[in-house]
């Protein structure tokens, strides 16, 4: 193939084409590599790095044409495919809940889009795309060392997780960064000629072998399989054409590995790795443990798969609800809550119990699926019919190498797209930067291919001869990359901060975390619902029950159908008091996850606080028959007993609690109330000294104790415990009129007068303290 096939008036300059294959090479080190701890999202600086340099990249190579006077692109119908693809991703932004998320998603589109764009139009010759190629292979290289290293426990690089995610973030994503990058390489390998570059790109596919192995993602495996089935099997096909001359190989590839297997694993076993240990006994647990989770996945016998089946069913009747334009570009997460089923519920009730943290669908984990639900069948039949031109295109280019007429690296590619198409259906390859990145930039070599076979035709789009339109093109390109560099930015700040702010909240520093997810909110994070979730709930922790209100209120204007937020505004307005608002937002809650006892219990208090203690009551009881040993459900039924005036069940119910959960001190504080209601002087008393044995700080704990010590007439003690109970508390009202009333028990009525007016300076609309003024003569 010529070296000049076609060339456009911006890039006849070998230098111009050097510099933007550099910016690709760049694209192809930087987003798999690059990752931070300063960051909550690992992917955040990633895509933030691939969408600057796309529109880098394309601004330089426009403005170069723009500067020769004329913006010529190639002739081809991939551009109607990514307009119309565009254009109904845009229309369904209409029923989206989070038209922000729905953008940000349509401008990764856009810049995925023009990478393959770009790649088919700067790209052209073997040379130049060998280079990318081997790019790929030295970068996954690099990737499989560190996973690699923190499997051994090595070198963690700063990861989270116990786990080889690399640099890439996620087990499941690497793998679908490998599903592109392993079969690329492994036909570099026959493709290279230098010895070093060679050896280079051999020790980086071993490295990457090795860490497929060890990453534990079924689907990876499955799709990378089948890749390297595809790269196999094409490559056997063209040499063998499936004559005698396959048979006789196939025997003798049977008979050397049969014969050659005895004396191979008693090489392995001698080799000695320490600890009694060989690299047989290595290789013997490696096998056993991939082929147990194989298993397990076949057989749908572990929650991960389980997990993924009912989520598939529930994104389907997503889908049937919502048929022609979706939910919305980017808004899946914020609609599946919705349409989960019990099962989906049960499964990540108890994922959740287990890795004791909260668990979100972001994905469908079904690229086409998600595709559908997002965008409605319109969507999906778009991206058909670019599913379409693709395999028309990788379908050429594959005839061609069977013909002897076409480039190995054709069957590396196919075997990339082969792969990633495949594993998509068992997740979002196409979403996650380092994957996506590389699919696109596969997409436009496939396509170069493809032109090169047929002729690249130009397509004249815009004379920019005249001077003013030359520099008002590039004033707007620069504007554009400007904006991009701007939001990136921010981004990267808000992320930063909503990490800050994620670390003090682990150390329950709530001011702190506060302060940072304040911040946070003035910049870019990823998610605006996940931020003002968070900011939200540190005040809520730090009882602002009023301030967390409209955080609360703004993170669901994003993401309407989040549970969480909604069963926690409902408890901020009850503890503000107002338990009908409560009730309407914590039964929303409960509709969306009826498994959540948090949410039934946060419901069954409200409808209690305001007066509908039959319904909690019941409620309560239903709970008991799936939950009879939370200790939460008798606490709370103790209570509505107690407001129906029933102390001999509210104080059976707290009992039960407390053997439950016997070290809860609220449960016993409001046993003790319960006793001192019911006229159990002395038992309420025992308890409450128990109370502040425990919590000598708690003043609600010592001022009940001096109650009771009032009812049993212990005076003194009691005024001992009402004294600290106003010096740990200067203004508990309650105290100083308590203490007035002991004071003038003991006769000691100017101590008493003193009291009852620093209550009354406290409250001072209060007719009882005045009342009691009155009687001792004060004013």
């Amino acid at each position: 193939m010529s070296e000049h096939t076609y060339q456009f008036k911006g890039i006849t300059g070998a230098s111009l084409r050097r510099v933007l294959i550099a910016g690709f090479q760049a694209m192809i080190v930087g987003v798999p590599l690059l990752f931070s701890p300063l960051f909550f999202e690992y992917g955040a600086p990633k895509m933030v790095v691939a969408q600057v340099l796309s529109f880098s990249l394309a601004i330089f190579w426009v403005t170069s044409m723009v500067l020769d006077g004329e913006i010529i692109v190639l002739d081809t119908s991939l551009y109607y495919t990514f307009l119309a693809f565009l254009s109904v991703n845009f229309v369904s932004l209409f029923q989206a809940y989070n038209a922000f998320q729905g953008l940000d998603n349509l401008f990764r589109y856009v810049c995925f889009f023009g990478i393959a764009i770009q790649v088919f139009h700067i790209v052209q010759t073997p040379r130049h795309m060998h280079r990318l190629a081997v790019t790929m292979a030295l970068t996954g290289g690099i990737v499989a060392f560190i996973g690699l290293l923190q499997y051994n426990e090595i070198y963690h690089f700063y990861a989270p997780w116990s786990m080889p995610v690399s640099t890439i973030g996620n087990v499941n994503f690497t793998a679908q960064y490998y599903d592109i990058v392993l079969p690329i390489s492994l036909v570099m390998l026959f493709v290279v000629r230098s010895v070093w570059m060679r050896i280079g790109v051999g020790v980086a596919c071993f490295l990457m072998a090795c860490h497929v192995i060890v990453l534990g993602s079924r689907g990876g495996w499955f799709g990378i399989g089948c890749g390297l089935a595809i790269l196999g099997g094409l490559v056997i096909f063209r040499h063998f054409r499936m004559g005698r001359r396959f048979v006789d190989a196939g025997v003798l590839f049977v008979v050397l590995v049969g014969l050659g297997w005895p004396v191979l694993t008693g090489m392995l076993s001698g080799i000695q790795i320490g600890g009694g240990r060989n690299i047989g006994n290595l290789v013997d647990d490696y096998w056993i443990r991939v082929s147990n989770r194989i298993q397990a996945g076949i057989q749908i016998a572990d929650d991960s798969t389980l997990q993924r089946i009912y989520l598939w069913e529930d994104t389907v009747r997503l889908l049937f609800d919502r048929p022609v334009l979706g939910v919305g570009v980017g808004n899946f997460e914020f609609n599946i809550p919705k349409y989960a089923s019990r099962e989906s519920l049960e499964i990540k009730h108890r994922l959740e119990k287990n890795l004791g943290q909260d668990l979100m669908a972001f994905q469908a984990h079904n690229e086409y699926l998600e595709i559908g639900a997002e965008t409605g069948i319109l969507g999906l039949l778009v991206f058909g019919v670019f599913l379409y031109q693709l395999g028309g295109a990788l379908f050429g280019g594959l005839l061609r190498y069977i013909r002897e007429d076409g480039d190995l690296l054709v069957v590396g590619l196919a075997a990339a797209v082969g792969g990633t198409l495949i594993h998509s259906a068992f997740d979002s390859n196409l979403q996650q930067p380092a994957s996506a990145v590389h699919f696109w930039i596969v997409v436009g070599l496939i396509w170069s291919l493809k032109l090169n076979a047929e002729g690249r035709k130009p397509l004249e789009l815009l004379f920019t001869g005249a001077r003013d339109v030359a520099i008002g093109m590039i004033v707007l390109f620069g504007l554009v990359l400007g904006i991009t560099l701007f939001i990136g930015a921010r981004t990267l700040i808000g992320e930063y901060y909503f990490l800050k702010g994620r670390q003090a909240f682990d150390m329950k520093a709530y001011p702190l975390a506060e302060a940072f997810w304040q911040r946070a909110t003035v910049y870019g994070p990823t998610k605006y619902f996940r931020t003002y979730q968070a900011l939200g709930t540190a005040l809520y922790n730090q009882q602002k029950w009023q301030e967390a209100i409209p955080d609360f209120q703004k993170s669901l204007s994003y993401f309407p159908n989040n549970a969480r937020v909604l069963s926690l505004l409902g408890r901020a307005y009850m503890h503000t008091g107002d338990a009908q608002t409560a009730i309407a937002h914590l039964r929303t809650a409960v509709s969306l996850n009826p498994l959540m006892s948090e949410f039934k219990l946060g419901l069954a208090e409200a409808l209690g606080s305001a007066g509908h203690t039959q319904e909690a009551l019941s409620m309560l009881q239903n709970m008991l028959t799936y939950m009879p040993d939370d200790p939460a459900v008798f606490y709370l039924m103790g209570s509505n007993h107690k407001r129906l005036g029933d102390l001999d069940a509210a104080i059976t119910a707290y009992q039960k609690a407390i053997d439950l959960d016997p070290d809860n001190l609220e449960y016993k504080n409001s046993l003790a109330v319960a006793h001192s209601e019911h006229g159990s002087f002395e038992d309420a008393h025992q308890l409450f000294l128990a109370l502040v044995a425990a919590a000598p700080d708690q003043v609600d704990y010592r001022f009940n104790l001096s109650v009771s010590l009032v009812v049993l007439e212990h005076y003194d003690q009691a005024l001992e415990h009402l004294k600290a109970v106003v010096a740990l508390e200067p203004n508990y009202v309650r105290a100083y009129v308590v203490l007035g009333q002991v004071l003038t028990a003991q006769a000691r009525y100017e101590e008493a007068v003193q009291a009852y007016r620093q209550a009354l300076r406290l409250q001072p609309n209060d007719p009882t303290i005045r009342e009691a003024l009155q009687q001792l003569g004060a004013n």
